[in-house]
């Protein structure tokens, strides 16, 4: 059974892997899937969006993308793109990603944080809906993180799962972006 822990301890520092993500996913779709590659994580191409249209943009392309590796010769010139979760990170553990979403989200995300701790500082994507963010962590080997039960507007995504990642569209039209002081240029 996978041991439980503390997000402090799954934190990505900003001087690894996370650096390396940030400038791939400000690249354009094909660099950031060819570098991502080169890194172990596994890109996935997802519908582009239709403005207004809240069932576009966040679906995979493939129904077998959980199954699939893709060569740049078969992702198309548009769309959004994804990053598979649950996947190796160089080193030792996997991507795990917190999802918060909207006002809720935020209060139960802060309340997670009082109950932990503070946690230092980790990559941070803010969702084109404007009103949530994604956090990276490295989960490490052998340990576990809940996909539910976090609070309202608070979920996480692991093993067999994916976020939507920049320079990506939301059907409001708003990118998906690094957060002030996360993006590789700043």
């Amino acid at each position: 059974e996978a041991e439980t822990g503390a997000l402090a301890d799954f934190i990505i520092p900003k001087d690894s892997i996370a650096d390396r993500i940030r400038h791939a996913y400000t690249c354009g779709m094909h660099a950031a899937v060819t570098w991502a590659k080169s890194l172990g994580l596994s890109s996935i191409p997802l519908h582009d969006v239709v403005i207004g249209d809240k069932t576009t943009g966040k679906r995979p392309i493939h129904k077998e993308w959980d199954r699939r590796t893709y060569l740049d010769s078969e992702l198309p010139e548009t769309g959004n793109i994804g990053i598979r979760t649950g996947t190796s990170l160089p080193g030792e553990g996997f991507l795990l990603v917190v999802d918060v979403d909207g006002a809720e989200g935020h209060a139960n995300w802060n309340q997670t944080i009082e109950d932990e701790g503070d946690l230092p500082n980790t990559l941070h994507i803010v969702s084109g809906s404007g009103t949530g963010y994604h956090l990276y962590f490295r989960l490490p080997e052998g340990r576990s993180y809940p996909s539910s039960g976090l609070g309202d507007g608070v979920d996480s995504r692991g093993a067999g799962g994916f976020v939507v990642a920049p320079p990506s569209r939301h059907y409001s039209g708003i990118t998906y972006q690094w957060d002030a002081g996360d993006h590789p240029d700043e």
